[in-house]
């Protein structure tokens, strides 16, 4: 019987630190501050939007993303400059946020070059809504400038968002890839934005890593310069205007093969290096049916570059990220030696349905 009992308080208390737990947690992550590192005030009073949508006040034209991926802790900070145009007066702007510390936030107006303090926020965990409210109204027509510093975990075990993962090459050695998968919701896991598909705009991004490594973009690498110790800065070209869920990028150790269609894109297929013989079929597909899709839609493809990556353990057989097609190993792999007539299908089938999205994406 006082065994019984036990069990009881054991559990009554295990539902106790359970409940508790999230709550203190979210205070801690939840903690937003000013440019002069001021707390803000998160009262939910008078909270001026509760709609499930993004308001139309306030659209992106282009964000800026710098990304710093630490693959020992796991962990990677973070900053994002998101160009929007006022379409209509305001004094408040709603964007999206998931599992992400915000540790700074300063709105600039373009016109004048002055900051606009932020008053008050409220974050809600039901729709990843964060509400921001500033002292002085942006005003129709004119451009603003939100800068936002934050910090994420790579420990994702939900394949959505920035993540990161083990895998064993053939000699069984430990490997780490980071690598996204944003559709359909995904984007507000990796940095702040507004992660709905209507809201497209152009992506700029520059990625730290390890000089032993390699980081891939939808678009191809400008240049990368020296950052810290054993560290470089790569940073890409501007992407072509497009929606959040189709953004994507990887930091890996992979190899990779490349060949160029008719038209003049370099076409690239990165895999585990113990792993690339299995890639020419795919890249061998990928640039006959770019051609193709290209003749048949009369639509020339947008971006210079096209590269497919065989991620170990994508939540999907793959996706259609513009200018850098995720794919599971089995989706762009191809042993001529063991594989069946199936596999052969696989291949061909995901790679062309791929690249088909990247003619018209959607």
């Amino acid at each position: 019987m006082v065994g019984f009992i036990f069990l009881i308080i054991v559990s009554y208390l295990g539902f106790i630190v359970c409940a508790v737990q999230p709550e203190v947690l979210r205070k801690s992550r939840d903690a937003l501050f000013t440019s002069s590192g001021h707390q803000l005030n998160s009262n939910r009073e008078e909270i001026q939007w509760s709609n499930v949508r993004l308001p139309k006040s306030i659209i992106p034209i282009e964000y800026d993303i710098f990304l710093h991926p630490n693959l020992t802790t796991w962990e990677y900070s973070g900053r994002v400059e998101i160009k929007c145009v006022v379409r209509s007066t305001t004094n408040f702007f709603v964007l999206h946020s998931k599992r992400l510390v915000l540790s700074m936030i300063t709105v600039e107006s373009l016109l004048t070059n002055e900051t606009n303090r932020v008053d008050r926020y409220f974050y809600n965990y039901r729709t990843d809504q964060i509400y921001i409210e500033v002292e002085n109204s942006l005003l129709q027509d004119t451009e603003i400038l939100i800068k936002i510093e934050f910090k994420g975990s790579l420990q994702n075990s939900n394949g959505y968002g920035f993540y990161a993962f083990e895998y064993f090459d053939t000699d069984n050695i430990t490997r780490i890839i980071a690598s996204t998968k944003f559709e359909p919701i995904g984007a507000r896991q990796a940095f702040p934005c507004f992660d709905e598909p209507e809201m497209k705009a152009m992506f700029s991004m520059s990625i730290v890593r390890d000089k032993d490594y390699l980081s891939l973009f939808n678009m191809p690498l400008i240049h990368s310069t020296p950052f810290e110790e054993n560290l470089l800065l790569d940073t890409f070209e501007k992407s072509v205007k497009m929606s959040t869920y189709l953004v994507a990028f990887a930091v890996c150790d992979f190899a990779s093969l490349s060949s160029q269609s008719k038209t003049g894109i370099n076409i690239s297929v990165y895999t585990p290096r113990h792993k690339i013989d299995q890639a020419h079929y795919a890249l061998h597909v990928a640039v006959t049916v770019l051609d193709y899709f290209g003749n048949l839609f009369g639509i020339a493809y947008p971006i210079p570059k096209l590269d497919l990556i065989a991620v170990p353990h994508l939540k999907d057989i793959a996706v259609e990220n513009w200018g850098l097609i995720m794919s599971g190993l089995s989706g762009l792999l191809y042993d001529p030696l063991h594989a069946k007539y199936e596999d052969i299908y696989l291949v061909t089938f995901v790679v062309a349905h791929e690249v088909a999205h990247q003619i018209a994406p959607k």
